[in-house]
């Protein structure tokens, strides 16, 4: 990915969603989604999280993004410019081919399709962002919705590990899936 100041470049639309690169601005939206029926599927993020808090993972990704390591998108409802999640890519390594891919949506957003929305941009646009070959993502076997979104993408599983989750300090089952960039 090139490492840019702009983030036009990254802009994405669907029918229902504009999809940017996350800014200082989003702090305060992002912390109100964060609960704990979301960290429950999520490695990294806690129960809840202040806004500051949330500023600074939003500077982290900003500065991943001008490194050519990482893009995480915010993502918007077009019809009201509500915050609604986040998604990204995050590379394996940092001159390596595989990329990960990670995302989450607040509750009240849940059983909309709006991930899939989302992911299927994501993923279809990471190709272009990216010099990568390999987007792999995961989910714990509990996490149907999550795991259908990676289906629904023509990603194939390949397997199960155990993966450290650092805000619940343990270990923890999840299934892998992966999707090689198209020929």
């Amino acid at each position: 990915m090139p490492a840019v100041s702009g983030t036009d470049l990254y802009l994405i639309e669907t029918d229902r969603l504009k999809l940017r690169p996350v800014q200082e601005s989003d702090a305060g939206p992002i912390a109100s989604l964060v609960t704990p029926s979301i960290s429950r599927w999520t490695a990294t993020w806690p129960p809840s999280i202040s806004v500051e808090a949330a500023r600074g993972r939003v500077n982290s990704a900003i500065e991943a993004r001008k490194n050519g390591l990482a893009i995480v998108f915010a993502i918007k409802r077009k019809s009201d410019e509500a915050l609604i999640g986040l998604s990204g890519i995050h590379r394996q390594e940092p001159n390596g081919r595989r990329g990960n891919f990670g995302y989450w949506i607040g509750d009240e957003f849940h059983g909309k399709g709006y991930m899939r929305e989302a992911a299927a941009a994501i993923v279809n646009q990471a190709w272009s962002l990216f010099d990568i070959d390999v987007i792999e993502a995961s989910a714990q076997p509990e996490n149907t919705a999550s795991i259908a979104v990676l289906r629904k993408l023509g990603m194939r599983s390949i397997g199960e590990r155990f993966e450290f989750a650092p805000v619940r300090n343990r270990d923890e089952l999840c299934v892998y899936f992966e999707i090689s960039r198209p020929s």
